[in-house]
């Protein structure tokens, strides 16, 4: 089977704008965060690359349509990897900016080289800035935790594979021109299509599987390993529900600690606690303090009164007994009447 160009650029356009439309409204619905965004505006400049490329072909816009075309299918990897960056909660402001600085050089190309035939102006600068972004996302997707996910080697050998291709099609462009025969049969339009429809398929299939294991990931972060991020941080989440955590505990605690007037009224006022007096021997009472020798700051000794020591509960019970006067035993009533007979 035989594709024109015609052909493979309707495929191409059709299998982008379906994948695209779909990935962009489950993260509306989902009202996804961090990278599932970034994806979806990559999408979303594939999805206006086409439509840029489309009316270009029908003769609207002209140089403008071209260099807004290029632009925006440079940014397609580039959000492409600032995802992945964000899915690793890696800092963004460097590649943010490496990708910000692609974007402007291809479409300055574009419009400083309008005079190329077939609207290939500035196009060596678009290869190249492809070139280093689908190399920077594949390895990307190979670093961890993203290399854990057995989907995102898929997703890295596919970027690695387009990024293969845009640079062995940028040499040909360079060494033998857009017009030669190499060109056209191996690298030309119909062939980038058809790689493009691959990246495409592979690349919403794995965001997708990316995505839903990110929010499995925080919904239970703060019991799982993936709390931890890879550089060993906790995660903003998993560190929230921590403090969060302790701080409840602190508060049943307290509260478990004192006790609340409801329920000292309903239990009901406690009866005063009585204490029974020590009973101390008149003897023990009236003894003369202790003298204790102690040193002196200047090293001899003084006599000071100490405090008298306090009798134990077993001394001051034996004194007790025997300080009391000892009573009369009683007589038995048999004895008691013998001698009153005895008497009378």
């Amino acid at each position: 089977m035989t594709l024109d160009e015609y052909t493979a650029a309707f495929m191409t356009a059709l299998v982008g704008a379906v994948a695209s439309i779909a990935f962009i409204l489950e993260t509306v619905i989902r009202r996804d965060t961090g990278p599932g965004r970034l994806w979806a505006t990559g999408y979303f400049c594939g999805l206006s690359a086409t439509l840029a490329y489309a009316a270009w072909a029908a003769g609207v816009g002209g140089t403008f349509a071209i260099a807004v075309g290029n632009v925006m299918f440079v940014l397609v990897p580039g959000f492409v990897w600032l995802g992945s960056r964000q899915f690793s909660d890696r800092a963004l402001r460097t590649p943010a900016v490496v990708v910000a600085v692609g974007a402007v050089a291809t479409f300055a190309a574009a419009l400083i080289d309008a005079a190329q035939p077939d609207g290939w102006g500035g196009w060596p600068v678009m290869a190249a800035s492809l070139v280093v972004l689908f190399i920077a996302a594949a390895v990307e997707a190979l670093r961890a935790p993203l290399r854990l996910i057995r989907s995102s080697w898929a997703f890295a050998a596919v970027l690695l594979a387009a990024a293969l291709f845009y640079a062995v099609r940028l040499m040909v462009f360079v060494i033998a021109g857009p017009e030669s025969a190499v060109f056209q049969q191996w690298f030309g339009p119909t062939a980038a299509n058809i790689v493009t429809v691959v990246l495409t398929m592979v690349a919403v299939i794995v965001t997708s599987v990316l995505r839903a294991n990110r929010t499995s990931r925080q919904r239970y972060a703060w019991l799982t390993r993936g709390g931890v991020a890879a550089d060993g941080i906790l995660l903003a989440r998993t560190s929230s529900s921590v403090h969060r955590g302790g701080r409840r505990a602190s508060r049943s605690s307290s509260s478990t600690s004192t006790a609340s007037p409801g329920s000292a009224g309903r239990s009901g006022p406690k009866p005063p606690t009585t204490s029974t007096p020590r009973t101390v021997s008149p003897s023990a009472a009236t003894r003369p303090p202790r003298r204790s020798s102690a040193k002196t700051a200047t090293g001899g000794s003084s006599s000071v009164l100490s405090r008298p020591r306090r009798p134990t509960r077993a001394a001051s019970r034996r004194r007790s007994t025997a300080a009391a006067p000892k009573s009369s035993p009683a007589r038995h009533p048999v004895c008691s009447r013998s001698s009153v007979s005895a008497s009378r």
